[in-house]
């Protein structure tokens, strides 16, 4: 089960990034503090170093900003939480214009450059740089809100996905399932009609039980498999329904030797073979053929199985129980509207076509 989303501690954009920014930012400032001065370009020193240093403290504080800031929801309570945000903001930008000139005059004295009343050039200039810094504060709450909204909604994403996988492997589970009592019913019928008479024939067919479960346990978490392996599961399963219908039941099979690496879903031709023998050979005295046959169009693949039928009978799909509805289901899961199923009469031949997208595992 996936869980909740939570916001994550880190803010949604590197550090290095944040760093590359500011000194971008800076090599702008120096590009645009350009002075003439007797008919010569000098840069304006003072300048770049204030705007290099403010800069450098925002892009240190953004990890503090993000924690401060992060949770803040602009539509949940926001008139209770105004007066908060409003003080925490204030705070922020008069601490970074703190730091930021105090770099800058440590700097400037380090350069040995003339400083006359430090202080009262600071306080000149106070009001217009902290209205400055509410500006730069503004900026980098909304550039980080709307980092964070599309990481938020990646990974809300990631979720949705990771659900509708979980809710349509469960369907897929849950149809599979409903397949297997049938072919267990039928299996042990056949059992039955053995014991007593045949009792090698039984114990024979007991272990291919057996066996076929297994593999039912192992095609369970795979949607698709190669259609060899599809193949090897049905032809168990009819062996085993041939002992049943004994010299009744005719088994023919007409696949491409290139398509058996071709991927098909898990358990499609045991409920095809399940109603040709239900509704089609078990209903003819003299019993009857299947025909399984595979071939490749236009890069699809169809699935065509035939069954003999009684030639007055008139079947149609609806009332072929669950197994084609089962398989409809299933089939829709897998690949939405990218296949097809015809059901239809040929004089005594009923007859089964799914048409699948040609894939391989």
């Amino acid at each position: 089960m996936t869980e909740q989303y939570k916001e994550p501690l880190k803010p949604p954009i590197a550090q290095k990034y944040v760093f590359l920014a500011a000194f971008l930012l800076t090599l702008v400032m120096i590009l645009q503090s350009n002075i003439m001065v007797d008919g010569k370009w000098y840069i304006n020193l003072n300048r770049v170093i204030v705007f290099a240093f403010n800069y450098l403290t925002w892009a240190v504080s953004i990890p503090l900003i993000y924690r401060l800031t992060g949770h803040w929801d602009l539509q949940d309570h926001w008139k209770r939480n105004l007066v908060k945000w409003l003080l925490i903001t204030l705070a922020i930008c008069f601490v970074q214009l703190i730091i930021s000139n105090l770099l800058y005059y440590a700097s400037l004295g380090i350069l040995n450059s003339d400083i006359n009343d430090p202080f009262g050039q600071f306080m000149s200039f106070f009001q217009r740089a902290y209205l400055s810094r509410l500006a730069d504060f503004a900026v980098i709450f909304l550039v980080l809100r709307g980092l964070t909204n599309y990481r938020k909604l990646n990974a809300q994403k990631v979720e949705v996905a990771q659900l509708e996988s979980q809710l349509t492997e469960s369907r897929l589970e849950a149809l599979k399932m409903q397949l297997n009592p049938h072919f267990l019913f039928n299996a042990l019928h056949a059992i039955h009609s053995l014991i007593g008479y045949e009792d090698d024939k039984a114990r024979s067919m007991v272990l291919k039980i057996s066996n076929l479960l297994r593999r039912i346990l192992e095609l369970s978490n795979q949607p698709t498999i190669p259609l060899s392996d599809e193949l090897s599961y049905v032809k168990d399963y009819l062996d085993i329904e041939q002992e049943r219908f004994h010299d009744r039941l005719l088994i023919k099979y007409e696949i491409a030797d290139e398509l058996l690496e071709a991927s098909v879903p898990s358990l499609i031709l045991q409920p095809l073979a399940e109603n040709a023998l239900k509704h089609g050979i078990s209903m003819l005295e003299d019993g009857g053929e299947i025909l399984i046959a595979i071939q490749e169009d236009n890069q699809t693949i169809t699935i065509r199985v035939e069954n003999s039928i009684p030639t007055e009978a008139s079947i149609v799909s609806e009332s072929l129980g669950i197994g084609l509805s089962n398989l409809d289901n299933r089939l829709e899961q897998l690949y939405g509207v990218e296949f097809e199923r015809n059901c239809f009469q040929r004089d005594n031949r009923f007859i089964v076509e799914i048409t699948l997208p040609l894939t391989y595992e």
